[in-house]
């Protein structure tokens, strides 16, 4: 047995990889290695402020980018920019002159000694010998430390010492680094060679201590010739069914969670899938990469806060965060139920003024105190958030956003106790740069672009954990059954893009240890070849997805996945065909691998339920009601599941029920949908409407349309009463008083929003008066004229000695000068077919043209005879049109048949779905509808078949138009 020299420190790229590289030292030498990990870098870092009499501090990567991002901007700002002078200074320009100083400096270069003759141009060398001569000049001034100054100050103090190093092989120097490794006593280290493998070139970026051996038999892997190689190779066609099938394979082969490693490429296009999955199938893990801030509590927070700022404080988004409980405050729910109630929408202001006006609105005691706890609360966020108003700067952007998480941040693991630890770190780092060339939005975006790339908790593999780590971290894994996801073409190895700012020519000139994308990519077939080959003895799976349902196009495999198949089924010419017609496609789990989540999950795919035996129910009590709603839907009547409901005839039928009074808005929803008015009607559900912050628009259609009518209310009344009418001026002056009201009330997004919703609502009352000018048969009788309200019942007569309560407000009625009256209901959108006077109640929908002027017949409060009913389209939509229907025997005939059918459908309970898919188009139990999960055969044979009185009498109404 080879003896291992005593190693004092061994050296490595970082702490998380130092428990596999030495697991796997101590599963070659079957014995426990006692071992000092470091980096070089900690090691750089110790012999200073073992040897510097004077103190100093290291920069951090974000506090290095927010100093390279100062010194750019104000070149840029003073025009001392030759070759750079057009181009915009963005995030990513930042982020990668960032990345080019500090390959610079650690390939040995500084402003006084600098290759001026190998970049492209002169102007292009001079522009960045000057950045780095000012970068340079502030870490002297400051006292402050980057990687390269740590080499080069420590170099000189290095002293020979007792202590060996070895360097782990897979450890990557810059040049300094290397000239500072080189200055150490340093050793080879046994038990972790690397293959010299056929026909795969070297890499010049790895170290010289590097031990190599060549007694692998998969040394072959890119030679033509056969080798035996043993490993499971399989395709899918989406990312969830690889993994699945992964899952599946661990279970199959009886390894452990323990024993197992799922590697996957470095890109970040696999992590988060398979990362998710073993947190749906509570699976425990350990990632080498650790774990996204953003997926902690705080981290949400965070990202939440930033939103809800952005959006200009839209009281959605704060009611986001409530209900997600990303606040630590007390009764998140109630809180966003009156923030809600409130009607705030956006503006920091409007929560103050929006909320005391609910307290004023409100008389029952207990909400009152809730109402007050919400806004003292509110008002507490805004201490600690800015506000438009405010001149902030990065640093005290920070200090509040710092101040808000630390009293209101959920704290509910380690990993959330960590992510908040981390952000704070982080704005310290980046704190100390004023950075008063940003918008307060620039900044919140440079945060945000920070936070996904902050991880915490990465740590090595642990007991009865599985291990995930990305290719380029798993070369050496202590564990017997590996599995390499994404093998596709483009993805492993990744595809690498020259840097556009020091190109592969500026590179190579340099002639020192920077690569070009040509050598990145060489790096990368080495490792990952060097991956598969160390896995030999091991039980290996390789897969990739087929299919990138994104692009909707077939995805490749890659080389090395190529290279398997020929070894695995020594087929040394194999092409992409032949591995297709040996390795079919996974589109679905065979049902001998399938857990109980794939049988449920199967079944709702496949339409079809599951069958349980009878002593299996009470282990699924909470499934048994959707099983029985999945049997209810194949049965050719109408069931419970669907709307039926036997209740006791007359408390919801209105001709019965006389407290119950009804309006046009509710019968036209039962003709629409009688579902529909079940939920809405039957049920009281209600959908939790919010406006979110929309910088495009100010009103809604429902708010234009309230506003339009409240103009057309305001020009009839005054044409009631004045001798004269109103001119267009007086109009529009009005017009634009009452838009400053609205203005006030709920503020537009920006004046030119509000400019432009100004001229199109004053468009509309040009066109209104225009058209009154010329509307010279009729007078205005009455506006806004209500019935039903408080005493003044309002009974509708219906054939067979029947009546119902009525309520409502009809917008418009006219007296023409025969002294016949004409009802109008005002429409701010265009006119539609469903207007047409040949279907004037289209199957049930539309009634109120009727109902009002029953009301105005019934109840004989005018003496003239209704003679016409319909609509006025008087906006920039409808330019002035008119839909009549002419009030005859004939449509009073057909009108109250239609209604007595609606209502049969309330007498029997029988609130069936709509025959008509497009009545869905705008619905506010889209949600809780389950209409979309049965054929149009099964709806029409419940509706046909079902031989129920209340689907007669919905099929009747659908039949009168």
């Amino acid at each position: 047995m080879v003896q291992i020299p005593q190693v004092n420190t061994l050296l490595v790229n970082s702490f998380t990889e130092a428990d596999s590289l030495l697991a796997c030292i101590g599963v070659q030498h079957q014995r426990n290695i006692n071992y000092q990990v470091k980096r070089v870098y900690d090691i750089a870092l110790e012999l200073l402020l073992l040897y510097r009499d004077t103190s100093f501090e290291v920069l951090s990567v974000p506090a290095n980018q927010s100093l390279v991002e100062k010194i750019v901007v104000e070149r840029k700002l003073d025009n001392k920019f030759l070759y750079f002078k057009n181009t915009d200074v963005t995030h990513g320009f930042i982020d990668a002159m960032q990345q080019m100083i500090s390959n610079l400096r650690l390939d040995g270069w500084e402003s006084n000694h600098f290759p001026f003759n190998a970049f492209v141009s002169k102007e292009k060398a001079m522009d960045i010998q000057q950045l780095l001569q000012a970068y340079e000049e502030t870490l002297v001034e400051h006292e402050w430390f980057d990687e390269a100054r740590l080499y080069k100050e420590s170099i000189p103090v290095i002293e020979p010492e007792e202590n060996t190093y070895c360097l782990a092989p897979t450890l990557t120097l810059s040049y300094l680094g290397m000239q500072f490794v080189e200055r150490l006593p340093v050793e080879n280290l046994e038990g972790l060679p690397l293959y010299q493998i056929a026909n795969l070139e070297i890499p010049s970026s790895l170290h010289e201590y590097i031990k190599w051996e060549e007694s692998s038999p998969w040394i072959n892997f890119w030679r033509d010739n056969p080798m035996q190689m043993d490993a499971y190779l399989y395709r899918s066609t989406t990312k969830e069914l690889e993994i699945q099938e992964a899952f599946h394979q661990i279970h199959r082969n009886t390894f452990t969670l323990e024993e197992t490693a799922w590697l996957y490429p470095d890109d970040g296009s696999y992590e988060p899938a398979i990362q998710r999955v073993l947190e749906e199938k509570n699976i425990p893990f350990t990632c080498a990469n650790g774990v996204p801030v953003l997926n902690s509590k705080p981290g949400r927070l965070l990202q939440g806060l930033i939103k809800w700022a952005q959006s200009r404080y839209s009281a959605s988004k704060l009611c986001a965060l409530l209900r997600e409980n990303l606040l630590d405050v007390e009764n998140p729910q109630i809180i966003a139920k009156y923030i809600e109630r409130a009607d705030i929408r956006w503006e920091s202001f409007q929560y103050e003024k929006k909320l005391s006006q609910l307290l004023n609105e409100t008389t029952e005691e207990k909400q009152i105190e809730r109402i007050r706890e919400t806004r003292r609360l509110v008002r507490s966020f805004f201490r600690y958030l800015p506000v438009s108003e405010e001149n902030l700067d990065l640093p005290d952007l920070l200090r509040k956003l710092t101040n808000f998480m630390q009293k209101y941040s959920v704290i509910e693991s380690p990993v959330d106790e960590a992510a908040q630890q981390k952000i704070f770190e982080y704005f310290e780092q980046i704190s100390i740069f004023s950075a008063s060339h940003l918008s307060l939005n620039d900044m919140f975006e440079r945060i945000t672009e920070s936070l996904g790339q902050l991880r915490v908790v990465a740590t090595g593999s642990k007991p009865n954990r599985i291990h995930l780590a990305p290719l380029s971290k798993g070369v050496f894994v202590p564990k017997k059954n590996v599995h390499i996801f994404g093998m596709a073409q483009d993805r492993a190895p990744s595809q690498v893009r020259e840097d556009p700012l020091l190109l592969d020519k500026e590179r190579r000139a340099m002639e020192r240890r920077l690569l070009a994308s040509g050598d990145k990519m060489k790096e990368q077939w080495f490792w990952l070849t060097q991956l598969i080959v160390q896995q030999e003895g091991k039980r290996l799976s390789i897969s990739y997805t087929a299919f990138d349902i994104m692009a909707n196009r077939s995805v490749f495999p890659s080389s090395f996945f190529i290279q398997a198949f020929r070894k695995v089924y020594d087929q040394t010419r194999a092409s992409l065909t032949e591995i297709e017609k040996v390795l079919p496609i996974i589109d679905g789990l065979s049902e001998e691998n399938w857990t109980e989540e794939d049988v449920w999950r199967q079944s709702l795919e496949k339409g079809r339920g599951v069958q349980l035996a009878e002593d299996a129910k009470n282990l699924y009590q909470l499934e048994m009601p959707k099983d029985e709603y999945r049997r209810a839907r194949q049965e050719e009547k109408i069931t419970e599941y669907e709307g039926y409901v036997p209740i006791a005839e007359g408390v919801y039928d209105p001709r019965l029920n006389h407290d119950l009074v009804m309006s046009a808005g509710s019968l036209e929803l039962l003709g629409k949908c009688p579902y529909a008015y079940f939920f809405d009607k039957v049920l009281n559900l209600r959908k939790k409407e919010m406006r979110d912050y929309d910088p495009e628009n100010w009103l809604d259609e429902a708010e234009r349309g309230t506003l339009l009518h409240k103009l057309y209310e305001h020009y009839g009344r005054e044409a009631m009463h004045r001798k004269n009418p109103m001119t267009l001026k007086e109009f529009e002056s009005y017009a634009e008083k009452e838009l400053a009201v609205w203005k006030e009330e709920n503020p537009p997004p920006s004046e030119h929003i509000y400019e432009e919703t100004k001229q199109k609502i004053l468009r509309s009352c040009r066109i209104f008066y225009q058209n009154e000018q010329e509307n010279d048969a009729h007078r205005v009788q009455e506006v806004e004229y209500e019935f039903g309200f408080e005493d003044s019942l309002a009974s509708i007569n219906l054939s067979g000695d029947a009546a119902l309560q009525l309520r409502g407000k009809i917008d418009r009625i006219e007296e023409s000068g025969e002294q016949e009256l004409r009802v109008l209901d005002y429409k701010t959108g265009k006119p539609s077919s469903r207007y047409s006077s040949n279907k004037p109640f289209h199957g049930g929908r539309m009634l109120q043209h009727y109902l009002y002027m029953k009301a105005l017949k019934d109840t004989g409060t005018f003496e003239q005879p209704v003679v016409e009913t319909g609509y006025y389209f008087p906006s920039d939509r409808g330019y002035g049109s008119i839909a009549i229907h002419e009030v005859n025997h004939n449509y009073e005939e057909r009108g109250d048949r239609v209604l007595n059918r609606l209502l049969d459908i309330i007498k029997y309970g029988e609130f069936f779905m709509t025959d008509d898919k497009m009545d869905c188009t705008y619905c506010d139990f889209t949600d809780v509808c389950k209409r979309t999960q049965y054929s149009n055969d099964m709806l029409n044979q419940k509706r046909q078949n079902g031989g129920s009185l209340g689907t007669e009498a919905f099929n009747g109404v659908r039949s009168i138009d």
